[in-house]
């Protein structure tokens, strides 16, 4: 329960906010993706401006979705906040991805990201949300909430490390999927003008 403050609420508190998600987001987005960009050869600027934009848009939903709770909204408001917010800044982030490194945007491909992103953002909220109410910071302020993150703050840090891993792993994954969907189908289209085609010529010459 008192993971946001190592284990010791006495000595160590929280006061300027909760989670810092939005902040957080961006920094974790940005180092992961420039990595990951400069990994696949398109540069580390590209993939950190993905990331820190894709990263907070993401981030500021869950601190949006944790400050709901303290409004008294019923549960299923902030978990849907927090999965649009991530497929929005996984759209928005491959975007700029694609105007930054001239490939071409594929929609398919991006909706298989944000549906990852978002579902791993409700995630992210749901273990934002068990440390605001263990810190006793639901009812505070937006501001608050997304204030500078501190020494308590680690694990919120660590967890957006992880799941901006997950990410980065699994994308690749969705696009290999759907390539290969598309060249079965390609294939099953050739195949079946050549036969078409072999029939014809067949009673052509019956």
């Amino acid at each position: 329960m008192y993971a946001y403050c190592s284990n010791n609420p006495v000595a160590q508190t929280d006061s300027e906010g909760t989670i810092g998600a939005t902040i957080i987001g961006a920094i974790t987005g940005g180092i992961i993706g420039g990595i990951s960009s400069a990994v696949n050869g398109e540069g580390f600027m590209p993939g950190l401006i993905q990331g820190v934009i894709a990263g907070g848009i993401a981030g500021f939903a869950v601190d949006f979705a944790v400050y709901t709770l303290g409004a008294g909204t019923p549960l299923a408001i902030p978990v849907i906040i927090s999965f649009l917010g991530g497929t929005a800044g996984s759209a928005v982030g491959d975007v700029i991805h694609s105007l930054f490194t001239g490939t071409k945007f594929d929609i398919q491909k991006t909706a298989g990201h944000a549906c990852l992103t978002g579902t791993l953002n409700a995630v992210s909220f749901g273990i934002a949300g068990c440390l605001a109410w263990g810190s006793g910071c639901i009812g505070q302020s937006l501001k608050e909430i997304i204030a500078t993150p501190n020494v308590g703050d680690i694990p919120s840090t660590i967890l957006a490390s992880q799941l901006g891993v997950i990410d980065t792993v699994v994308r690749p994954k969705i696009d290999d999927r759907i390539d290969n969907g598309r060249n079965q189908r390609n294939s099953s289209n050739m195949n079946s003008t050549c036969n078409m085609r072999g029939l014809r010529m067949v009673r052509m010459y019956a």
